[in-house]
C-alpha cells in the first residue's frame, strides 16, 4: 500500500509540473524588408514580454529555406498562438 501511495505522489507532482509548463506561452514575430530577414522567439508572460531569440539574415533568392532554417534554430515547433502585424510602406 505505501507503494501506490508514493507512486500517486509522484504522479500528482508530475501533474503541477505539466501544469506549470503549459502556462507558458511563446510567440514569434516576423519582419520580411527588401535587404534582411529578421524573426524574433518572445515569451510571453501575463504583464510583459521577455525575448528568447533573435536570428537576421539578408535576402536570399529561396526564402523558404532561410524560413526554415530560423524555425529549427528557434525551436518555434509548437507555439501557442500566431502574432499578426503588418507596417511599412507597402502595408
Amino acid at each position: 500500500m505505501a507503494r501506490n501511495l508514493k507512486s500517486m505522489k509522484f504522479k500528482g507532482l508530475n501533474v503541477l509540473f505539466k501544469d506549470k509548463l503549459a502556462k507558458e506561452r511563446f510567440t514569434f514575430g516576423l519582419d520580411i524588408g527588401s535587404r534582411q530577414i529578421k524573426i524574433v522567439k518572445l515569451k510571453l508572460f501575463k504583464d510583459t514580454t521577455e525575448l528568447c531569440g533573435l536570428e537576421v539574415s539578408s535576402v536570399q533568392l529561396d526564402v523558404g529555406a532561410l524560413l526554415k532554417k530560423f524555425k529549427h534554430s528557434l525551436d518555434i515547433f509548437s507555439l501557442d498562438e500566431p502574432s499578426r502585424t503588418q507596417t511599412g510602406p507597402s502595408v
